[in-house]
């Protein structure tokens, strides 16, 4: 496990030494004055290991809390992240390390790092194959101490990402090197500008230090010309057609403090990405929001197609040119095209052919919807969910496939790490615990399984459900989508799979979108992939499986509970590794299909309103307008509506109106005869009321009301006379 020792230099002040537990800080009283930050990272001893693959001799390094880490071929050997956040208004002049090195032997063979190949095929293949240009090579690999990753922006703070090799290793000569102490002189230049997203709230700078290695360093983030005002929380996006859709989950958020608007592309002007982002980004700095949720499938308001590569110096590796990421929606800081030739999220598409911006400032999800029926589909859901407390909430299913005969591969092995955890491949993450959640298997390692048997385990009740196996844009799990559409369960699960382009949804109607808009039944969100998600055959180290781990790990250790906050903390996570094979790729191909504020752990409670009363005549004649009074009384003190059936096969549905106030409908009769009136009260929230019922006789011969219709009229404009009279 490393440690960090953080030190910032100034040329005019004295120091101040904070000692914790975990890390020395030397903090300048006078952050101007900042010319270097010092960084000193500390090391475990290493873990050497002799292996055996296909039947060759081989080593295996590894320090505890560091990842093994690389691309296809080249000597596996553990890496960490170092995440520095630079003092506002400065930028990097250039980094210096200084380290001594330990030498620990030679003769030895590193293990060389294992091909990914996508869930979807199944192949033989060798487990690994060293690259013998570099294995032949008599010089150090990687060579540096540290690689310079990129600087990224979160909210306006600028965060140095590096990647720290404390292992070097000659491998003509077998030779290895351990660096204890990595000691970092990051030179900085004053340059004076500020960064416009920076909006000095403090819940930005709270994140901000959970984010860095050196959090103290938020303190000179300051500026007079950006101060805090009244935040909101999210912002929905959709089109003048689809919104009323949205309107029910608006006042859901906003009656439970989560301050929620709606906006169209009527309101944006279009429906293009670029104008898009920038209309969120300008949300984002006006009204606070931290979430997105875009409410429309991909060709009603399209998510911008990024070009990737699984290896991106290779250019005959597998390259994606059209991968759907909303990606771009979340990471609003700089260009995604910086060098204008077409192709957006390439590693030099950044300001000044740096990389492009992969720290979301704000968390989104997807409602894929197309119809207003789907988008009550998903918003009704979304609410039952969050006001689920059903035991089924403990219920957790983890599905695996067979990947690979040839080395054999399981994908129950790659589920079994998030089961309560794992320190598989040199790093540590936290899972789903068993002492906390009734965790289930579907593994075909145990044992072949059929659909039904799946199917079953849902229409039952599950609340997670992680999967690895075969899927593609219209079947994952061995289901299809007509399978999905079957679906009967009112108990809703979550999805996380890494299978193969379950989440394509620019191709037509995808699994995401089938378990998600198309059925009232199934998810309430699911994080699926556009294109292929990768595995490691025979291993279990492949980029898909980091983000899963991180995932979970951001839910039960970090306590981001929020789904959309956990699905972006999982790439920020991994970023120190996203120029390795295939990270990039699994980096914009995984999107969530969800409200991103949903909370995993935390549910509201409501309770229904109580009956309604009906008043009004109780006779009348053919052909006359009556008018009926209906008040029912909400427990929690929400606005309630009523949905009225006439007893002559009409129906209708009132406005909301306050709890314990009168709302008028009126009615006429065509034809003679006995109507029993049904009215049902609904909150805010979609929860019914018991039904109350009243008999009205519509005889042939005329009937006076007069009387009554007068008191009706008296009350309904003088309240008052209602409360004296008792009525």
């Amino acid at each position: 496990m490393k440690s960090k020792n953080i030190n910032f230099i100034s040329i005019i002040i004295a120091f101040i030494l904070l000692l914790t537990s975990f890390s020395i800080f030397t903090v300048a009283q006078n952050v101007n004055g900042y010319e270097q930050l010092l960084m000193t990272y500390s090391f475990e001893s290493p873990i050497i290991e002799e292996i055996m693959i296909d039947n060759d001799p081989y080593t295996r390094i590894t320090i505890e809390g560091l990842s093994a880490s690389g691309n296809f071929g080249n000597p596996r050997l553990p890496s960490d992240g170092a995440y520095i956040l630079l003092p506002q208004a400065t930028s990097v002049d250039d980094i210096t390390v200084r380290s001594e090195s330990k030498f620990l032997g030679s003769g030895f063979k590193v293990e060389p790092v294992g091909e990914s190949i996508p869930i979807s095929k199944i192949c033989s293949t060798t487990l690994q194959v060293p690259d013998e240009d570099i294995y032949s090579s008599i010089e150090m690999f990687p060579g540096e101490l540290f690689e310079e990753v990129g600087v990224y922006s979160f909210r306006g703070y600028e965060i140095l990402v590096l990647k720290l090799y404390p292992i070097q290793y000659i491998p003509a000569k077998g030779e290895l090197y351990f660096y204890k102490d990595i000691e970092l002189s990051v030179n900085l230049v004053k340059d004076g500008n500020i960064n416009p997203m920076f909006r000095n709230l403090e819940k930005d700078k709270i994140k901000i230090m959970e984010k860095v290695d050196n959090p103290e360093i938020a303190e000179t983030y300051n500026h007079p010309e950006y101060q805090p005002i009244d935040s909101n929380d999210l912002l929905i996006i959709t089109t003048d057609s689809l919104k009323s859709g949205f309107e029910p989950l608006e006042n859901f958020h906003n009656a439970n403090d989560l301050s929620t608007i709606i906006k169209t592309t009527s309101d944006i002007g279009s429906s293009n990405p670029d104008s898009i982002r920038n209309y969120i980004r300008n949300a984002y700095n006006n009204l606070h929001i931290d979430y997105v949720l875009i409410g429309a499938d991909d060709d009603i308001i399209p998510a911008k197609d990024l070009f990737v590569r699984t290896v991106w110096w290779w250019p005959w590796s597998e390259t994606e040119e059209n991968m759907p990421s909303d990606t771009y929606y979340a990471c609003l800081d700089g260009p995604y095209d910086d060098n204008g030739n077409g192709y957006y999220g390439e590693p030099n598409d950044g300001s000044g052919g740096g990389d492009v911006d992969l720290v979301a400032d704000v968390y989104v999800g997807r409602a894929s919807v197309g119809t207003i029926a789907e988008a009550s589909n998903f918003v009704s859901k979304t609410i039952e969910y969050l006001f689920t407390d059903d035991p089924y909430l403990e219920d957790v299913l983890m599905v695996g496939e067979l990947l690979n005969t040839a080395p054999l591969t399981w994908g129950g092995t790659y589920m079994d790490e998030i089961i309560d955890g794992s320190s598989a491949n040199g790093y540590t993450t936290k899972g789903i615990p068993t002492d906390e959640y009734n965790i289930d298997t579907l593994y075909e390692k145990n044992g072949n399984w059929y659909a039904s048997e799946l199917i079953s385990k849902i229409e039952n009740g599950i609340h997670i459900l992680n999967h690895l196996g075969h899927a593609n844009y219209y079947s994952a799990m061995k289901l299809s989508t007509s399978s999905i559409n079957s679906l009967t369960n009112e108990k809703l699960c979550f999805i996380y799979s890494q299978g193969c382009m379950a989440g394509g949804f620019d191709n037509g109607d995808c699994v995401a979108e089938y378990f998600t808009v198309k059925t009232d039944n199934a998810a309430f969100a699911v994080i699926m992939n556009a294109r292929y998600g990768w595995y490691n055959p025979g291993g279990t180290d492949a980029s898909s499986q980091h983000y899963h781990r991180e995932f979970w790990d951001a839910v039960f250790s970090e306590k981001k509970t929020m789904i959309g906050e956990a699905n972006h903390d999982s790439k920020e996570d991994n970023l120190y590794r996203i120029n390795d094979d295939c990270m990039r790729w699994s980096y914009y191909a995984l999107n969530l299909f969800g409200d991103p504020t949903v909370d995993f752990l935390n549910h509201y409670t409501n309770t229904a309103p109580l009956a309604p009363f009906i008043s009004g005549p109780n006779n009348g004649k053919p052909g006359t307008s009556y008018s009926y009074l209906f008040r029912a009384t909400d427990p929690d003190g929400n606005d309630v509506r009523y949905h009225i059936d006439w007893g002559d096969s009409k129906t209708e549905t009132t406005r909301f109106g306050e709890s314990g106030t009168d709302i008028m409908a009126s009615h006429i009769w065509e034809a003679d005869g006995t109507y029993t009136i049904t009215a049902q009260a609904e909150d805010i929230f979609g929860q019914f009321s018991p039904p109350t019922t009243k008999i009205v006789s519509i005889p042939r011969y005329k009937t006076n009301n007069y009387n009554y219709n007068i008191l009706t009229f008296l009350f309904e404009r003088f309240q008052i006379l209602r409360q004296i009279l008792g009525f």
